[in-house]
């Protein structure tokens, strides 16, 4: 039996309304995400930057996986 998420039903619930304001245009939304994503700047991570991933040392002393999400 699947348990509610409130995050993803969070996350579901702004898609709608982007969905909404757009009118179900993927392209208009894209734009208005980009657009969004400029006016924060350096507080997003850039991927091209940050190839090399430093890997935190857990208390035995061994390195700890990081999923990179690819």
């Amino acid at each position: 039996m699947w348990e509610e998420d409130p995050i993803v039903n969070e996350i579901r619930e702004i898609r709608k309304k982007l969905e909404a304001k757009f009118d179900f245009d993927s392209k208009l939304i894209l734009k208005d995400i980009r657009s969004r994503q400029q006016s924060v700047g350096a507080r997003l991570i850039d991927r091209k930057k940050n190839k090399a991933v430093d890997r935190p040392v857990s208390r035995e002393g061994e390195g700890v996986a990081i999923h990179s999400g690819r």
